[in-house]
């Protein structure tokens, strides 16, 4: 599980590394993160809500063990979809190679590459 999340991260990073350096996206970065987040729509199902709503989502019970590299991918998605692209940025030291989304007025949420957190 662990091989798969990484490998999930590394091709979250060079689709953003290559978004930012202006070269074209490999297909195969976009046909792992497609999987992975297909995957995690596919673990889900939808069941009767409990509140005010019609449905929710609940996590399918087989293969739990999964459900965090789930969350990722769907994470992923919508950072990917959703968020502006002018708010993914680069680290402008040399030697850093940490992307982050930036908004006004809070403290960035860093990736690295290297899988360490910063905030």
């Amino acid at each position: 599980m662990v091989k798969r999340a990484r490998r999930l991260r590394e091709h979250l990073h060079d689709l953003l590394a290559a978004t930012a350096s202006g070269h074209r996206v490999r297909q195969p970065d976009l046909d792992a993160v497609s999987a992975a987040i297909q995957a995690a729509h596919a673990a889900r199902e939808l069941v009767k809500s409990r509140s005010d709503g019609l449905v929710n989502y609940r996590w399918r019970s087989h293969r739990r063990f999964e459900i965090p590299l789930h969350v990722c991918a769907l994470a992923i998605e919508s950072l990917l979809i959703d968020e502006d692209r002018k708010t993914i940025r680069k680290c402008g030291a040399a030697d850093c190679d940490v992307y982050y989304r930036h908004e006004q007025g809070a403290a960035p949420a860093m990736v690295q590459h290297d899988g360490v957190r910063k905030s």
